[in-house]
């Protein structure tokens, strides 16, 4: 099995938000997998940063301030309507959605908080 580098740094403030809010739900976790922070309760409900694919074939587009959550079917259709939402590479066919920001620091009014509240 191979290891994947690590694709995030520590003092990076939105993942310090995402972790300050992910950590305060009930029997929620923090580790490293695919070289990225995710987050559990039980079963992942959260991954810092993602990468989606581009137009030509085995590109990737990398979206390093963003949060990946599954959603509900019902809840996809709008939440893809708004630029901010891309559909995550490898995850996104199990229903995860991927929210980014253009930087740590502007993550906008909206925040995937309720998101992680109602995800699994």
């Amino acid at each position: 099995m191979g290891t994947h580098p690590i694709m995030f740094t520590e003092d990076d403030p939105g993942l310090a938000e995402l972790r300050r809010l992910a950590l305060a739900l009930p029997e929620a976790a923090e580790q490293i997998s695919w070289g990225r922070p995710v987050f559990k309760a039980g079963k992942i409900f959260a991954m810092f940063g993602g990468n989606a694919k581009g137009a030509t074939k085995g590109t990737m587009i990398a979206h390093p301030y963003s949060v990946l959550v599954k959603v509900d079917d019902s809840e996809r259709l709008a939440l893809v309507q708004d630029e901010r939402f891309y559909y995550p590479a490898y995850m996104g066919p199990y229903g995860w959605l991927g929210w980014t920001s253009p930087s740590p620091r502007s993550t906008g009014t909206k925040s995937p908080n309720s998101w992680m509240r109602h995800t699994g």
